[in-house]
Formats: structure tokens, sequence, C-alpha cells
């Protein structure tokens, strides 16, 4: 009676979230072994006559990707988290390497099929019983959402320690947009890519289970180079919605220098976790004594208040390189170092848009100090393409400093089915900016969308011209027709990208002489999806553009039109969606662009 009471009282007790729930670890693993058998590293939705079919299923998506990433000569792969054994024979075959099947739940190893190439190991939570880099690969098929914590931190550990400098790591996991389950954490992709900084994980593939979208990373571990390059990457914010290049080029060149540091002046994601990243505010209140004494320095001495902190934290260290994003930030380094001693460090500055456009149209101040900073001997100067190396060059930059250089694309978008596209949505994407082009388009639009009632606009993005935008959509009566969704993640905003028809990018020159400069990233983005992209001809944007099929003279209403109208007609089966996919690909592929960046890094006099 007693023991039943107990039951019952700790039955309660879970039911109304009290007493200590089960740990989702080994213990909880052991137990859904005991209860499902192998099913149970399935989701539970699929029936029991399911598992053999499941299996299969995955082993079509995975192992081809996983056959094109092996270089030959692998001899030990390790399966992490292999549960009874589904996919650890397979890996040995398809290999032709030994394959060491490692799990937690000792259940799980007894059901697993033997085979003279594989061998069948326990592991402890968050340890792995291996020699350091001695595997060639580690597969990992949806084992780390059911780890979480400081375990979590120590696998990853675990995994990185075992595998070899240039190894490859091929992670699989449920990336689907749900709340966590009690013993299942669903993570976004970044998160996995953030848990593996010194592997090169690539978002190469996603299928569904159940619904739910499954997503595979592959990617090799990184080998310190030899040169010992220490790398200063300087931005004015980190994590911004509308500059995923940037942490797109970190990424790229991170294993460029192995020593690398990063220095900002906001944050505005989770950037600020990272232990490279050195925040130095300069942001000041109106009116407050900083403030004001900050106008005076700039009105009589030329200089911000944080130049001095700037000067100071360059000084307290040699850097090899100094890698600026935007126009500005290099030249406050370039000003910092003319005022410093000791040997130059190579200064290498990007330059987007505004900070070569709009910029020095509207502040001519900066048209003299650009002139400054291009004198700068050891200058390396990289835009995105011809168009914008021609502004450039024109405001003083010697071409033979100028590096034409594709942006880096952060977290690359995966080719879809192109059946997912509603070819009746027309999208647009981007901040409500004057050089977006999105309330001249919708001026231009206006008459073809109320002629044609199954068209719909939606519109991702937010910013100042917002108010101008709901009044051409509300004078137009359009409200039913358009939707302003408002900025979403990164993530988010490629899959809806997916689900259109075509994407529209209107950009044109703003009135204040503001302009893309080279082409918004959004554009190779779309074409790596898979969507038909309708697009002008402004600045880099045909240079990045791979198929013309949709090409419009930019702020010309009536071209724009006849674009969208042979849109209509064929439903952009006139565009070559696999060719525009692959080009585009070919153009932003990392390796090829890190080792563009290796190259600028090291200048024409250090081979």
């Amino acid at each position: 009676m007693r023991a039943l009471v107990g039951r019952m009282l700790r039955g309660a007790g879970r039911a109304l979230g009290l007493g200590r729930p089960p740990r989702p670890g080994r213990e909880y693993w052991e137990r859904r072994a005991r209860r499902f058998g192998a099913r149970s590293v399935l989701n539970l939705g699929h029936g029991e006559s399911e598992y053999q079919a499941v299996t299969d299923a995955q082993k079509r998506e995975l192992f081809p990707l996983l056959a094109r990433r092996l270089r030959g000569g692998e001899r030990l792969v390790v399966d992490l988290g292999c549960g009874p054994g589904r996919f650890t024979r397979d890996l040995a075959e398809l290999s032709g390497a030994r394959a060491v099947g490692l799990d937690i739940v000792g259940a799980f190893l007894e059901m697993a099929p033997r085979d003279p190439r594989v061998e069948y190991r326990p592991m402890g939570e968050g340890t792995v019983d291996l020699p350091d880099a001695c595997a060639d690969v580690v597969f990992i098929c949806l084992v780390l959402g059911g780890i979480r914590g400081e375990t979590l931190a120590r696998t990853a550990a675990e995994i990185v320690r075992v595998l070899r400098p240039g190894g490859l790591l091929f992670l699989v996991e449920n990336t689907a947009s749900m709340p966590d389950a009690e013993h299942w954490a669903f993570r976004p992709i970044a998160d996995y890519r953030a848990m593996f900084p010194s592997v090169e994980l690539e978002h190469v593939h996603d299928y569904a289970d159940l619904g739910e979208r499954i997503s595979v990373l592959a990617g090799r571990k990184r080998t310190p180079p030899t040169d010992g390059r220490s790398l200063l990457i300087y931005t004015d914010s980190l994590s911004a919605p509308s500059e995923t290049f940037v942490t797109g080029l970190i990424d790229c060149v991170s294993s460029l220098g192995p020593d690398l540091s990063i220095l900002t002046h906001r944050v505005l994601g989770s950037g600020g976790a990272d232990p490279r990243v050195t925040v130095m505010p300069r942001d000041l209140r109106r009116w407050r004594p900083a403030w004001l004494a900050n106008l005076a320095a700039r009105t009589l001495l030329d200089r911000e208040l944080f130049e001095w902190r700037l000067r100071r934290f360059l000084g307290r260290r040699r850097w090899d390189v100094i890698h600026a994003q935007f126009g500005q930030p290099g030249y406050y380094v370039f000003r910092a170092l003319a005022a410093g001693s000791g040997p130059a460090p190579r200064l290498v500055v990007n330059f987007y848009g505004y900070d070569a456009t709009g910029l020095p149209a509207s502040v001519p101040v900066w048209r003299r100090r650009y002139e400054e900073m291009f004198r700068y001997p050891d200058l390396a100067v990289v835009v995105e393409g011809p168009v914008m190396k021609a502004r450039v060059a024109a405001l003083g930059c010697p071409e033979d400093k100028i590096h034409v250089v594709p942006l880096c694309l952060a977290r690359p978008a995966t080719p879809r089915a192109r059946a997912e596209r509603d070819p009746h949505v027309l999208g647009f994407v981007g901040r409500f900016v004057e050089k977006k082009g999105f309330a001249f388009a919708l001026e231009a639009l206006a008459p073809l969308i109320k002629a044609r009632p199954s068209l719909r606009l939606v519109i991702v993005g937010d910013g100042p011209e917002r108010t101008s935008i709901e009044r051409v959509v509300r004078e137009h009566g359009l409200g039913g027709r358009v939707t302003l969704t408002g900025f979403m993640p990164h993530a988010e905003t490629l899959t809806k990208i997916t689900r259109m028809g075509a994407l529209v990018v209107p950009s044109l020159t703003a009135r204040d002489g503001d302009s893309e400069g080279g082409a918004p990233t959004i554009v190779a983005e779309a074409q790596i999806l898979g969507t038909p992209v309708i697009a002008s001809d402004h600045a880099d944007i045909p240079f990045s553009l791979s198929d013309h099929s949709y090409l419009f003279k930019e702020g010309d209403a009536h071209s724009l039109l006849g674009a969208v109208e042979r849109y209509a007609a064929d439903g952009g089966r006139g565009y070559d969606v696999e060719g525009a996919r692959a080009r585009t690909l070919e153009r932003h592929d990392e390796r090829r662009i890190r080792r563009m960046y290796d190259a600028i890094y090291r200048g024409p006099d250090r081979g």
C-alpha cells in the first residue's frame, strides 16, 4: 500500500510539473529502447512495420550526398550515436574503411548487425573512447537533438577531437521550427554550425520526415595554416539582418587566420557570445556630456571620440591583416594606423554600396577621406563586381588595388524542388529604403495586379520607407493583395523565397545618390533556391544574375511591367532554373572565395 501511494504521489507531482523529470540522457534512452526496441531511434509517429522502410529511405537521401564528399583512402569512419547499427555496416561498405559505431545505450549495441569491418563500442555521456585525430569521417544522424547543456558541449568537443584535420563531419539533424520537446531540442542550422567553429559546415540538403524538416550539414575540419597569420575583422555592426554577407565573410575567412579577432561597435544578434568579438560602443545619447564632447571634437578636430579608443586598441598588438567592412571603418582604421608606429599591417577594405555611392555624394568630405586612405601603401580594396569597381576607381582608388570578389553567402541556401513555388506570388525582400525601389515597383505594377486577381505580392523587410509603401498600397486599393511581413530571420526568409513564384528586385539609384553598388545578396540566394528573379539592370545586378530572361531597365515602369508580364505569361518556365543555380553556386563557392581572400591577404609582395 505504501508503494502504491508513493507511485500515485509521484505521478501527481509529475502531472503538476513537480519533482525531477526523467533525465534526457542515458536513462531516458535505455527506457525507450526497452519499450520500443530498434524503432525507438525513429520518430515514434512511425509504426512498428515502418522501421526498415524509413531506414532505407534515409539511406537513399543521405548516402549519395556522403559518397560525393568522400575522397578515397578513408581508414576510419565513426558512426556516433549509431543506435542499433542502422547505418554502420553500410558506412564501412560505402567508404571502404573500418567503421566504429558508438552509443550510450548498451541494448542498441546488442541489436546491431555484426560485420568483420565494424566494431561497436559503448560511449559515455559526452565522452568518446577514441584517440585524437583518428577519424577520417564522423557520421551523426539525428543524435545531437537529444543532447543538451554541458553534455552537448562536451560531445561536440569530443567530435572535433577525434576528427583529423581535413576530416569530414556529416551531420543530420531535425531543424523543424517547433517548440522543444521534453527529450528533444529542435535547433536551427546556425546553432549546429556554431557548435563546430573549426569545421567548415555547409547546409547541403533538406528532406522531410512526418512533415518535419531534417537538414544535412557537411564539412571538413579546418587544417591550421602554417603562416600563423593574425587577422582582425572590423565592422561597424555585427549580425545585422540586412548584412548577412558580413557574417558570411567571417565564416569564409576564419580558417585563413588561426589568430582571428573581430572588433565591432554593436551586436544585433547572438554574435556577442563569440569569444573572438570585442564590442567598442560608440553610440552616444544626444545632449549628454559625451555627445557634446564628440560634437566638439568632430567640429574642431575632424575626429570622433571613439577614434582614440580605436587607436589604443590597435596599438596593443601587431596585426598581420586588418580587414574592414565598408569604407567608413576602413578609413578610421587607416587614420589610426597613420597615427601609430611600428610595422604597417596589410589593410583590406570591402566597399558594398552606400559607402561608395550615397555617402561621398551627400557628404563630400568622404571623397577627400577616401583619397587619403587610397594612398595607404599596403592597401587592398574589395568590391563585388565591375560596376562597383568603376565607382571606387572614380573616387580615386588605383585600379591595381581593387579586387573583384563575389559576396560570401551566410548559411548558404539549399536547392529545393520547383514544385514548392506558387507561381501567383511575387516576392520582394530587403530594407525599405529608396534604392530598393519597392514603392516605385508597387506603383508600376498596380494596374497588372488589379487586372490579374490571382496575383499576390509578399514583401519581406522593414525600414524608413514603410509609410510610403503602405500609402501606395492604400491608394491603389491593394490591401488584400499585398502582404508586408516585416523583417524575418534569415533562414525563414530563405524558406519564404522558395514558395514565391519569382523574386522581384527593382533596385534603382536613390535621389541622394545611394545605390546597391554591387548586387543584393538575395539575388544569388534566390537563384540557388531555384526561384526565378525579375530584376533591374541597376549596378552589378546583371553581373550577379545568371539568367536575364526577366531583366528590365532601372527605374523604367514600362520595362518592369513588361518583364513581369513575360513572367506571368509563362509562369517562370522560360527561366533556366537549373543553369542559374549551377552558375551561381560556382560563383559563390566558399572554397573559391577563400582562396581569393588568401591571395589578397598575402599581398603582391608576400607570395
